[in-house]
């Protein structure tokens, strides 16, 4: 097993993981459940730790895969800035997780803007983490190339 056997393996997980994560702290959010919640927190905070070595091991992913045939350089780009984006947001999630975390286990009030911070991150991460792995699935997949365009996130300078 090498770098890009560990890329393609784990990086459904945060995908997958943090998507169930968010319908779970929506059904706590709807529901007014602190353990629901809680369990979102839980989660969340688990899948941005697994994001870690999913974006850790693109690089090598990349360089395993851009001199094959039917590969195109310009979806690897859009597939990787897409994933900085999702992982910084999968990041912003998980620390605010561990914030709340830890002032739950102090006993401690919690600041109230903590808990917006953490689901704001998490439904960017959700829709960003979905996005990116669209992108990094059209590298290889031709049969789903066409299926939705893709778009170079553009940035105001």
């Amino acid at each position: 097993m090498n770098l890009t056997h560990i890329h393609l393996l784990l990086n459904h997980f945060p995908i997958i993981g943090t998507l169930i994560g968010s319908l779970i702290l929506i059904a706590g959010i709807i529901s007014a459940n602190n353990i629901l919640k809680y369990t979102a927190v839980w989660v969340i905070t688990f899948m941005s730790t697994l994001s870690i070595p999913v974006y850790l091991t693109g690089e090598n992913a990349e360089e395993t895969v851009k001199h094959l045939t039917g590969v195109n350089e310009s979806l690897i780009e859009i597939h990787e800035e897409y994933a900085i984006a999702a992982f910084s947001f999968q990041l912003l999630a998980g620390f605010a997780g561990l914030l709340y975390m830890w002032f739950k286990k102090r006993g401690t009030p919690r600041p109230s803007f903590m808990f917006f911070i953490f689901v704001f991150a998490t439904f960017f991460a959700v829709g960003l983490m979905a996005y990116t792995g669209l992108t990094g699935g059209k590298i290889r997949h031709t049969e789903i190339r066409n299926s939705i365009p893709l778009q170079t996130p553009t940035t105001d300078d």
